[in-house]
């Protein structure tokens, strides 16, 4: 009887050492789903890290089956514009755009909100002098105001700020001025007065050149929020499951983002780097990696524990069987040890990440 346990344990055992790592290879090796994020702007941004960068790199979006390419729409209106004519999946977007696109008509809704508060104001560079709201009319009167493009969803909150000052559009005018270095050329040559387009923007700006700004916000934008993740009613409808992957990964990267700061920033550059020579390796590498050493070190601890409940056994029984309701002790060991030994060679593959 004794001799029958040894062997039941042994193929149980065996059975334990191969099925986890032919399920983890089945996962890995699984095709990911492509899915298509439409973002507000019109070029890579590290204030949208979280939002693409982040899970990506991180791996987020490919433990969800998904494989997200990022297409740079030049404006929240026209990402929300490609969105409902089925030529995104998602689409990052400010409250306001998506607001006024609903009133339209058009069949979209937020599915995820990322920013609480607005991240935005009304810039100027401090050269100029203004230091005071009572200064801004005369200022701004006859000059332009710098936006990302003409379809960016600052451009009510820009328009709102004329009429706050008690000036008309014919006063001020708007001006498409791009964001990073053609911005700063704009601000610095005079060709616009003022900038309204979102705190990321205006920290690369002041980090890349001599420019600093006068920030000024309105009582009336506190409340706002910011940063919202925008889907077709019909793809809330028919898939939802598609919706909470989605979000899911987007909500592990603003967690990320939010304890590791540098990491976001070294993750950016690397990116930047990638693109430049030829993209980043697939994340899917990152879940072979998992599953290779989930494999090894499964194998191992499973021989490790049998060595050592054998001896342990050995001892307690004054032989050299084992007894027969030991079977089962041994074998919720081995189970227990190989599911923690799983989540920790996916804490290292992490770590490799970083």
């Amino acid at each position: 009887m004794a001799r029958l346990g040894k062997v039941f344990l042994l193929l149980l055992a065996l059975s334990v050492s191969f099925a986890l790592p032919a399920a983890a290879i089945a996962q890995a090796t699984a095709p990911l789903r492509k899915v298509t994020l439409l973002i507000y702007s019109n070029a890579p941004d590290i204030g949208d890290a979280p939002y693409w960068m982040v899970p990506h790199a991180m791996g987020y979006f490919a433990e969800e089956g998904l494989d997200v390419a990022p297409v740079y729409a030049k404006g929240a209106s026209f990402a929300i514009q490609l969105l409902s004519s089925n030529q995104g999946d998602f689409a990052l977007a400010v409250p306001d755009t998506l607001m006024s696109s609903r009133q339209k008509g058009v069949k979209v809704k937020s599915v995820f909100e990322g920013n609480r508060a607005y991240g935005s104001a009304l810039v100027i560079p401090q050269s100029a002098g203004i230091t005071k709201r009572e200064q801004l009319k005369d200022y701004l009167k006859g000059g332009s105001i710098g936006v990302l493009s003409m379809t960016s969803g600052r451009i009510p909150y820009a328009r709102a700020w004329i009429h706050e000052l008690g000036l008309t559009d014919n006063d001020v005018g708007l001006v498409e001025v791009g964001v990073g270095p053609q911005a700063a050329v704009a601000v610095k040559t005079g060709r616009v007065k003022a900038l309204v387009m979102y705190d990321a923007a205006y920290a690369a700006i002041e980090a890349a050149s001599d420019i600093k700004f006068t920030r000024f916000e309105t009582d009336w934008q506190r409340p706002f929020f910011s940063g919202v993740i925008v889907a077709r009613d019909e793809t809330i409808q028919k898939d939802p499951e598609l919706v909470a992957k989605f979000d899911r990964a987007i909500a592990k990267a603003l967690a990320f983002a939010t304890t590791n700061p540098d990491a976001v920033v070294r993750i950016y550059d690397g990116r930047n780097k990638a693109d430049a020579e030829g993209g980043p390796v697939s994340a899917r590498i990152y879940r072979v990696l998992a599953v290779v050493v989930q494999t090894v070190a499964v194998m191992g601890i499973i021989a490790g524990r049998l060595s050592l409940c054998r001896n342990s056994r050995r001892k307690k029984q004054g032989g050299n069987r084992y007894p027969t309701h030991f079977v089962p002790l041994c074998l919720g060991d081995i189970i227990f040890s190989t599911t923690i030994l799983k989540r920790r060679s996916s804490g290292w593959v992490l770590r490799c990440r970083k």
